[in-house]
């Protein structure tokens, strides 16, 4: 039915998570598409913030959160490529469609895309 899917998650919420992969997988199973999962760590932005933390924390929080998705989505038996940001959300999802907008416009693109929201 769609080419592409993308699943936003947020791997801090497990359960949550986990449902979200779970209704994905259902509901992709008899489609040929390519899955992604994306995950978006918030950035520390503001220097005020970021001088309480290390000068490493971003990356090590990139990477926790790529382990969690890796776990999350075996653990959903999901066939899906990830994609862990850094960033505000809305921002880095709206980058990862980017690439898969080739026609018109974004809305038609939107509308011939499946996004899922439990």
């Amino acid at each position: 039915m769609f080419k592409t899917v993308l699943i936003a998650v947020d791997v801090s919420e497990e359960a949550e998570t986990q449902r979200i992969l779970s209704a994905a997988k259902a509901l992709t199973a008899d489609w040929d598409c390519a899955s992604h999962v994306i995950n978006v760590v918030p950035s520390v932005g503001m220097a005020v913030v970021g001088s309480f933390l290390s000068d490493d924390f971003e990356a090590r929080s990139k990477e926790a959160a790529h382990v969690q998705l890796m776990e999350a989505i075996a653990d959903a038996n999901l066939n899906a490529r990830t994609h862990v940001l850094t960033g505000k959300v809305y921002d880095m999802i709206l980058r990862r469609l980017r690439p898969w907008a080739q026609t018109s416009s974004w809305s038609d693109h939107i509308n011939q895309s499946c996004r899922i929201s439990c």
